[in-house]
């Protein structure tokens, strides 16, 4: 091999290197990684529901006025949080979508790994009438409860033998605005 191809082959080496140690995050301190894990938006507290409505078999069309409450059982039980309104929510076709927001004190989060059904009231048109609420009250189950792993959060348990890694695994989110 001539010395101009060690040269290059050394070079060449040395890129692959550069490249390999930028992907994976490494630094000359260690292998500290080079992001932050940090979330990028507050993920709030919030949690979308679609429905469907219908006014004696006929699809809804217009603005209507929605209550939301949440509650510890399927009937009877204790509500849980605030009651969230929801005025003016256009229906198409009978088609609506709302963003629900159930605010509680911080010391008793609604969503905390017991089962949750959700109670909804609907009075058409918007500012008329008396609201009639649904039956039977909505099982909420897991999208809502990732809310669940906001600040405090503790998951725990086994990680099973890999290639890389085997062993326990316990993370508390100790944050008092998300993940560090």
């Amino acid at each position: 091999m001539t010395r101009k191809h060690i040269v290059g082959t050394l070079i060449g080496i040395a890129a692959l290197l550069l490249v390999a140690v930028v992907a994976t995050g490494h630094t000359s301190a260690g292998l500290a990684p080079a992001v932050s894990l940090a979330p990028a938006l507050d993920i709030g507290s919030g949690f979308t529901y679609q429905g469907f409505l219908q006014d004696n078999g006929a699809p809804v069309n217009g603005a209507c006025d929605f209550t939301f409450a949440i509650y510890d059982a399927a009937s009877d039980g204790n509500q849980l949080g605030a009651t969230d309104e929801q005025p003016g929510v256009l229906v198409n076709r009978g088609s609506f979508t709302v963003q629900v927001n159930i605010i509680a004190p911080f010391e008793e989060p609604v969503f905390n790994g017991a089962e949750r059904w959700l109670e909804l009231a609907v009075r058409c048109p918007a500012d008329n009438g008396e609201y009639t609420t649904w039956a039977p009250r909505q099982p909420l189950t897991a999208t809502p409860y990732a809310l669940s792993l906001r600040p405090g959060a503790v998951i725990s348990g086994t990680v099973p033998c890999g290639v890389f890694v085997c062993g326990s695994l316990n993370l508390t989110n100790a944050s008092t605005n998300g993940l560090n």
